[in-house]
Parts: structure tokens; C-alpha cells; sequence
């Protein structure tokens, strides 16, 4: 059996559609219904299936301002939220990946540094990279 691309582990609530087979939504993103494949389903499908739809989409309204909101406050102190970009190129960008490590990222995502880095040399590999540059070790100093 091939393994399915939604994350049963997680926190699943799942609920059967005859056209679809199972309509998962994840507990913690509620309002998001995909199938076992992980494919979008529409809200009406997923009422359908005995989704409280209504309820769902109230909830991620509630955590996408609660979301904002923390981020806000963040913000306000200085603090970079994990995933931020705090620098983009255009070619690379400079993500937070928390604890104050970063990543030097290309514009599909991949991570271009060996081991995380402090921003100081993050934004240097960053630079040497716009330059065309290569470390010596093949790394970010």
C-alpha cells in the first residue's frame, strides 16, 4: 500500500465522501479539507461529509488573527518570527529558521548553506553568493 501524503500521525479528523473516498482536515488547521492524497477539497464537499464547515472556517479566522496578531507583537519587540524573510536578493533570500539561525535559501527553497548560520554570516555567504563567490571550505564562514 503506498503511503498517503496526509499525515495520519498528526491529528487527523477524517470523514468518508462516496465521490471522494476519505476528507481529512488536520486539527490544528481547521477549514483545510483535503483528500488521502492531499489534493484541495471544497467546503462543500467537505459538508458533505459531515464537516461543520461553519464552525471550521470561524475557528481559522480566529487563528489566522490570533496568528497576525502574535506577529505583530513580535514584531513590536524585534523579535523574527521562524520562516521570516529578513533579506531577499531576488536570487537568494536570508530565512529565519529560529533560535536565531538562519538559512540562505534559493527561489525554489533549497537551502544552500551546509550548517545553520548566525545572521552576520548568513548575509556574508548571502553576498558572497550575489557575488559569485566560493568559500574556500565550501561553506559559510
Amino acid at each position: 500500500m503506498a503511503l498517503s501524503p496526509v499525515d495520519l500521525e498528526k491529528g487527523v479528523i477524517m470523514k468518508v465522501s462516496p465521490a471522494f473516498g476519505y476528507v481529512c482536515m488536520y486539527s490544528d488547521e481547521p477549514g483545510v479539507y483535503l483528500t488521502m492524497k492531499g489534493a484541495p477539497v471544497s467546503p462543500d464537499v467537505a459538508r458533505s461529509c459531515g464537516f461543520d464547515v461553519d464552525a471550521d472556517m470561524k475557528e481559522k479566522t480566529r487563528l489566522d488573527r490570533r496568528s497576525s496578531a502574535l506577529a505583530a507583537i513580535d514584531r513590536d519587540f524585534g523579535i523574527i518570527a521562524e520562516g521570516e524573510v529578513v533579506e531577499d536578493n531576488g536570487s537568494v533570500r536570508l530565512v529565519h529558521n529560529g533560535k536565531g539561525w538562519f538559512d540562505v535559501k534559493d527561489a525554489d527553497g533549497t537551502v544552500l548553506n551546509e550548517q545553520k548560520l548566525r545572521r552576520e554570516a548568513a548575509s556574508v555567504f548571502m553576498e558572497d553568493l550575489r557575488k559569485g563567490k566560493e568559500h574556500a571550505d565550501g561553506k559559510a564562514s
